[in-house]
């Protein structure tokens, strides 16, 4: 079992490690499809990437994406884990800065237990069964794990849709079709604030924040059944993106209404579980 210590000061979860020997802060990204993604800017210093013609990734037509012929480590309070999956990134001025990730191919490899009332994180074997509630534990049903992304049901009233589960997200987001959808229906129960500039992946777009009174993530999922979980005021923003979306869309293959962060889950402790293809959670 390998701990980690994370902070959520700016909604992502953030830990703190060495990547190649350099300390550093990474964001553990469930929205990443890969391993580890590190700025291109240090990869092309460090010569990881020299001669590489850059990729697009595409998702973000402006961002290069180049797969690094080279093992790279991470190693966290004496615990060293080696990453052979490995692609730089066009990060810079993500965030306002350039953060390394640890993606989603690197979570598949474990069951990894979010506790946020002590803010770490718990890296299981798959092979192992970690230690966790059996009282008031709910499960939220996903699409099948896959390197792309995790997709789950949610609802806002009777408007169900795909959302992507995304740690790395800094708030939760609704694509421009869907907000226009529950505006229709609910333009007297949205709590909207004044437009304001958000910036995703380093791009700046014009948000305005709101809050939805009632989100269901849904407990659907083939052969079982589980009545979801619901959050009430579930904060958003809403993002006018279709390049970003089109690109998700097309890498995942299904419709999305938007992003779905760490915030949402109002609980204490969260279980991802790659072989059963669900999140447990747990007060």
């Amino acid at each position: 079992m390998i701990e980690l210590a994370f902070d959520r000061s700016t909604g992502a979860i953030v830990i703190s490690g060495k990547v190649a020997g350099i300390q550093t802060d990474l964001i553990l990204d469930t929205g990443s499809p890969w391993e580890l993604l590190v700025p291109y800017s240090q990869a092309l210093e460090a010569g990881w990437i020299e001669g590489t013609e850059p990729q697009y990734d595409p998702r973000f037509v402006e961002r290069r994406a180049v797969r690094v012929d080279k093992e790279i480590d991470f190693t966290f309070k004496g615990t060293k884990l080696v990453f052979k999956e490995v692609v730089a990134w066009d990060l810079d001025n993500f965030r306002g800065g350039a953060y390394p990730l640890l993606g989603l191919k690197f979570l598949t490899r474990f069951r990894t237990e979010f506790n946020f009332a002590r803010s770490n994180i718990r890296l299981h074997k798959l092979a192992s069964e970690p230690s966790f509630p059996t009282k008031n534990v709910r499960a939220v049903w996903l699409h099948p794990v896959r390197n792309d992304a995790l997709l789950m049901r949610a609802g806002i009233d009777d408007l169900f849709g795909w959302f992507i589960w995304d740690t790395g997200a800094e708030t939760s987001i609704l694509f421009r079709p869907t907000i226009e959808k529950i505006k229709r229906a609910w333009a007297k129960r949205l709590k909207w604030n004044e437009p304001m500039e958000h910036t995703l992946t380093g791009l700046s777009r014009l948000s305005q924040d709101f809050v939805v009174p009632e989100l269901i993530l849904s407990g659907l999922h083939p052969g079982r059944r589980s009545p979801g979980i619901k959050v009430e005021n579930a904060a958003f923003s809403g993002i006018d993106f279709p390049e970003h979306q089109a690109g998700l869309e097309a890498s995942c293959g299904l419709p999305l209404m938007g992003l779905i962060n760490a915030d949402v889950f109002d609980c204490k402790r969260l279980l991802l579980d790659p072989d059963y293809s669900c999140l447990w959670t747990a007060k």
